[in-house]
């Protein structure tokens, strides 16, 4: 089962393991790049069938959703309108939804009575703060190294 931290949450642990003064914004500028993967909890979600977002065919077709309350379809774009505007309107927005039945993708679009999310609907799961964290100690060891390689070199 996964743990959700908000960001607040997960910058605090990154700073704790790193020592570094890590804010929520330095979070997004790093899921903007690709380096952190942040998704976002759905306001007024409940449970299954409880205010899940409804997905629309092309030509207008409903898909059934059942979702576990997060949406994981943020694109990097996503997280610097979220820094710019501290919200985001999820209404009318195109994803690939995966087909149960056949393994496929489906090409899909947010119902217009979507909620909006913001800064405070963001979540990173624990798995991927120490994953990041990991990634970062990795970084800094191979910085460390160079000079050490070129000596021998």
């Amino acid at each position: 089962m996964f743990e959700w931290l908000s960001l607040d949450e997960a910058a605090c642990v990154i700073a704790t393991a790193t020592g570094e003064g890590i804010q929520p914004g330095y979070l997004l500028r790093e899921a903007f790049s690709g380096s952190l993967a942040i998704c976002a909890v759905i306001p007024g979600w409940t449970s299954p069938g409880g205010g899940d977002l409804v997905f629309y065919t092309a030509d207008g077709g409903r898909i059934g959703s059942a979702t576990d309350g997060v949406f994981r379809h943020l694109s990097k774009n996503d997280f610097q309108a979220l820094q710019t505007h501290k919200r985001l309107t999820l209404a009318g927005r195109r994803v690939e939804l995966t087909n149960a039945a056949t393994g496929g993708v489906i090409e899909a679009f947010i119902g217009p009575d979507a909620p909006t999310i913001g800064i405070g609907d963001l979540r990173v799961a624990a798995a991927e703060v120490q994953r990041f964290i990991s990634s970062r100690s990795e970084a800094e060891a191979n910085d460390a190294a160079l000079p050490r390689r070129a000596k021998h070199a």
